[in-house]
């Protein structure tokens, strides 16, 4: 997984979550790692998603 730069198990997770929903390098312009299950990502036009990582599943915020 190559979308950014994780920090612990659980941001890997969100950032293999992302690669399974067909999420590629060129569609994030900023990953910004909010909390140790938490990250939040920024498309080239601006829009945003904040994902949290709950268990066993990832959690749009």
């Amino acid at each position: 997984m190559k979308l950014y730069k994780c920090e612990t198990i659980a941001q890997f997770k969100i950032g293999m979550w992302l690669v399974e929903q067909g999420i590629e390098r060129e569609d994030i312009l900023t990953a910004e790692l909010l909390g140790p299950n938490e990250v939040k990502i920024t498309n080239p036009a601006g829009q945003y998603m904040h994902i949290r990582w709950m268990g066993d599943h990832a959690e749009i915020v």
